[in-house]
């Protein structure tokens, strides 16, 4: 059997080939990890489950997105719910004077972790042209990652 990508090369919507080291493909990758851990946060945090499944399928837009799919109002909506979600959080658990490090538990640690894989696929997105909407969602999930970290510290 013939793998295609065993050249270093894969495929983009539209039939588009690249190769699998460019940037627009670490991005991806990242958004992959991303999503990810995301999925380990969800699964060892039931409190915040709801929202962060909500993240992952706003992901899943994103990464379409940055594959080339054209642009749509989700990362938009979903931005907007962040920022709402930030302020509720924000409004539970004040952010505290000190500096945070991560492991108070292992739902905190796993929020932690997906903040910040989050803010390695924000700068790699941040590299690539045209992703104004991906990049806001991402720095808006970002913040919400460590907003909810403080809360599970609780």
């Amino acid at each position: 059997m013939k793998h295609r990508g065993d050249r270093g090369v894969t495929g983009l919507p539209g039939g588009k080939r690249v190769k699998k080291s460019s940037a627009r493909i670490r991005a991806l990758a990242a958004l992959d990890e991303l999503n990810c851990q995301l999925g380990a946060a969800r699964a060892v945090y039931p409190r915040g489950a709801k929202e962060i499944l909500a993240a992952q399928r706003a992901l899943i837009a994103l990464c379409g997105q940055v594959a080339g799919a054209p642009a749509d109002e989700t990362l938009e909506r979903a931005a907007a719910a962040l920022d709402r979600e930030i302020a509720r959080l924000s409004a539970l658990a004040p952010l505290p004077k000190a500096f945070i490090i991560p492991g108070e538990s292992l739902p905190e640690a796993a929020v932690q972790l997906a903040r910040a894989k989050c803010r390695t696929a924000e700068t790699l997105v941040c590299a690539l042209p045209g992703q104004p909407a991906a990049v806001k969602y991402l720095n808006r999930l970002s913040g919400y990652l460590f907003s909810l970290a403080v809360f599970a510290r609780r």
